[in-house]
């Protein structure tokens, strides 16, 4: 099978991004709640300037760890597709990589019948190919099912005869806007003229289906003029604007709030947040604070090196971003038993900072620098732009009551960025149950953006049934019997229009009964579990 047909069976995006990205266009082992590497290049602190499964068993089964393919990746040939980027509506529905996400016949449906691997995700639009990312045209978002088909268009601002997004361009009335992560926005802006003249207004926003109700923050201030909401998460939204026009009449309008990021971006949520065991403070007194906890970890690309940190080694390499040394606290002093993790280089792609000169601290490319429950703050201390890697928020117990995301006990997610993700090198991410163990089952959700556009989301979705942490996958806080589930290796690679784009390997324990890859934390401390498939023309993938 040629490389661009296996990009094809892999979901592969092909020239697409999703808001704030530009794109080519259709024609174109410590204690955690007491506060207490080598690689790619030897790299430093100097600034440079960048542009910008079913959980439960740890047995191993006769097929341990393989991975969705077909066949060895050793024959891969070069091809350079007619018409890469362009598109144009025809008799057919094509399901070849430069026209994956089109409507390529313009019957308001996207790759109806194409094949896939159930768990991707791919951007789409519906309509005439050549408008796409044309004035108000936004994309929608299309998962691959169970039976290995690709689903509806969700979301988006579409050509097609309901949205005809061309017609819009940039509305007076309500307009949609678009947002980095972490931004605190002004809702008010989406109005447009539309909000003129309102005597009484308000507010509401609706999270993306991906997002629990919990982690769902609530819009600030919502009855009044200067309501504000502050997405902490990827995705669309909608904002439904109501007001009375000061003749006793009312009148509303929607407009969607979309929210991307640069670079590779892992999202973790689970359900149960803020239930079950009770958190404490300083004292060890209860806080009103509740786990469970699970961690996300994001491992160096293109090593096969353990997960974790290590204490009785103190100068092994940190290939394991996670809690324990990769927030902001980390990189401001350098402590042996905690060292941060310098995975790239100083002055070359990718960069241990991304960082754009002149120095701007509100430049939109320093998404960290809005990182709540201040976070933030920490991150603009060093004056360096965003680091890669990052764990930008750390959920260790919630109150879901809380509805605010700056406060310090609302159940955010967890995330891990890297802004310039290395091409052609597997980078794998993985789940541990950490503690505050819950009485029940725990469902984790992990959702990978690349470009901003969501190329996977698994754990509900990709395996036999829903990936599960059981309450017997807890023995206590950072157990070494606790489950670590490897969900996935997801690779960057130049899409033909010279833009980031990503594939994405599901880890599977059991090929043929998909199964997720889950083991104890003991093994992930001490292996890096399945080997990364092979990766031919595409890269690498591991050393």
């Amino acid at each position: 099978m040629s490389f661009m047909n296996k990009l094809a069976a892999w979901g592969l995006a092909s020239c697409g991004m999703v808001a704030l990205i530009s794109s080519c266009s259709a024609n174109s082992s410590q204690d955690k709640y007491s506060g207490t590497g080598g690689g790619i290049a030897e790299a430093g602190d100097d600034v440079t300037d960048a542009s910008a499964g079913s959980g439960g068993s740890s047995t191993d089964s006769s097929t341990d760890g393989l991975f969705v393919t077909d066949g060895s990746l050793t024959d891969v040939v070069n091809e350079t597709p007619i018409n890469i980027c362009g598109s144009e509506c025809g008799n057919t529905e094509l399901c070849d990589p430069q026209h994956l996400g089109y409507d390529d016949n313009c019957n308001g449906q996207v790759d109806e019948g194409c094949p896939c691997t159930p768990g991707l995700s791919h951007w789409c639009f519906k309509g005439d190919p050549a408008s796409r990312n044309k004035g108000a045209c936004k994309d929608g978002v299309q998962k691959c099912g169970e039976t290995g088909t690709w689903g509806p268009c969700i979301g988006g601002f579409h050509a097609d005869a309901i949205d005809n997004c061309l017609n819009q361009n940039i509305p007076q009335g309500c307009h949609d806007l678009s947002v980095a992560p972490f931004t605190t926005v002004h809702l008010k802006d989406g109005t447009g003229t539309f909000g003129q003249g309102a005597t009484g207004e308000s507010f509401e926003v609706t999270c993306p289906s991906s997002i629990p109700p919990a982690n769902c923050p609530h819009v600030q201030e919502p009855n009044s003029p200067n309501a504000t909401y502050t997405p902490l998460q990827l995705g669309q939204y909608e904002v439904l604007y109501s007001k009375d026009d000061g003749a006793g009449g009312k009148a509303t309008c929607t407009f969607s709030l979309y929210v991307g990021a640069t670079g590779l971006r892992v999202e973790l949520n689970w359900d149960h947040q803020g239930e079950g065991r009770a958190g404490t403070d300083s004292e060890g007194k209860p806080n009103g604070t509740f786990g469970p906890d699970l961690d996300l970890h994001v491992h160096k690309p293109g090593v096969q090196t353990k997960w974790f940190m290590n204490p009785l080694q103190p100068m092994a390499p940190q290939d394991d971003c996670y809690y324990a040394n990769c927030t902001a606290s980390n990189f401001a002093i350098a402590m042996p038993m905690m060292a941060a993790p310098k995975w790239f280089f100083d002055d070359a792609y990718p960069h241990n900072w991304t960082y754009r000169l002149p120095y701007n601290p509100n430049d939109p490319i320093y998404t960290c620098y809005q990182a709540p429950r201040g976070a933030g703050d920490e991150w603009r201390v060093f004056k360096k732009g965003c680091h890669n890697p990052r764990l930008d928020l750390d959920n260790v117990v919630c109150d879901n009551t809380k509805t605010d995301p700056q406060d310090p006990d609302f159940c955010a997610p967890e995330n891990v960025n890297i802004d310039e993700p290395p091409f052609g090198l597997w980078t794998r991410i993985g789940v541990h149950y950490y503690g505050h163990c819950y009485a029940g089952d725990l469902h984790p959700t992990v959702t990978i953006y690349c470009a901003g556009a969501q190329v996977a989301q698994l754990g509900p979705t990709g395996y036999n049934a829903p990936v599960t942490f059981k309450a017997s996958d807890c023995q206590g806080d950072d157990s070494n019997n606790n489950a670590f589930w490897m969900v996935a290796d997801v690779m960057a690679v130049e899409g033909p229009c010279g833009d980031t784009e990503c594939i994405v390997q599901p880890i599977f324990g059991d090929l043929a009964t998909k199964t997720p890859y889950i083991k104890p934390a003991i093994y992930a401390k001490g292996n890096y579990g399945a080997p990364c498939a092979p990766a031919g023309d595409a890269g690498i993938g591991c050393f």
